[in-house]
């Protein structure tokens, strides 16, 4: 397994990560390594300038969970963007993409879609696991989403792509995929109309929902047709679940 600090410390030019990339088990959580840490160090090794842009993201917007007194800061309205949280907090772990990418391995996905993604986490971790697959992430703060598209651009993952989407507006659908990843992004009602979204577009198709929040699995009641795949190992924050 590689040393993530040693790598993050030195980090290796754009040809030794593009190789590195490459390899099934980069993305493993190291015995004894927390997922957090782990996330922040490839972080660095991949380029990603992630503090950086949620500064300015923070200088120009009030934190979610506070107000400005100074008056000088807007709160961003619209879908929720959990400007003000821990980069590390905010992005799900690496090593987590991996595990349900991989429990999905065997129906072979070709294209992978990330509502609410942030930086673009899972595109890069499916480069490594299916390389053939394409990957759309949609995202609504641009800063992100062009930091993303940077960085997809320098390690050459020609077959992933960041776009901005307003999750809340009637005018966003999802487009048809192999697998749709969905984190909780609060507000119970875009929940529910993009799982809505989804049985329609994927109405005679085979598709897979890599679902994760507090607010999803109560929601997910409400459509049988979404059929967890692992109800032995279902944790109550995460499911895997098939449509059709």
């Amino acid at each position: 397994m590689r040393d993530y600090e040693e790598l993050a410390k030195h980090r290796p030019s754009q040809n030794q990560i593009i190789k590195l990339l490459s390899q099934p088990d980069f993305f493993r959580l190291p015995l004894g390594a927390t997922s957090r840490n782990q996330s922040k160090r490839l972080d660095k090794i991949l380029g990603f300038k992630i503090p950086k842009v949620e500064q300015k993201l923070l200088k120009k917007y009030k934190a979610y969970y506070t107000g400005d007194q100074s008056g000088r800061k807007q709160k961003y309205t619209g879908s929720e963007t959990w400007i003000g949280l821990h980069p590390q907090v905010l992005q799900t772990p690496y090593s987590e993409i991996q595990y349900f990418l991989e429990i999905l391995k065997e129906f072979n996905p070709k294209s992978i879609v990330d509502i609410g993604a942030g930086y673009g986490r899972v595109g890069i971790v499916m480069s490594s696991l299916f390389p053939e697959a394409s990957f759309i992430g949609y995202e609504i703060m641009e800063k992100r989403l062009d930091e993303g598209n940077r960085v997809f651009e320098s390690l050459e993952l020609d077959k992933c792509q960041m776009l901005y989407a307003d999750l809340s507006k009637e005018s966003f659908t999802p487009p048809e995929a192999d697998i749709y990843f969905i984190y909780d992004f609060s507000d119970p009602l875009d929940i529910r109309k993009i799982l809505g979204q989804l049985k329609a577009v994927n109405e005679n198709r085979r598709a897979f929902v890599i679902a994760k929040g507090e607010f999803i699995q109560p929601i997910l009641k409400k459509y049988p047709e979404f059929k967890s795949i692992l109800p032995l190992a279902k944790n109550r924050s995460w499911d895997i679940l098939q449509l059709n």
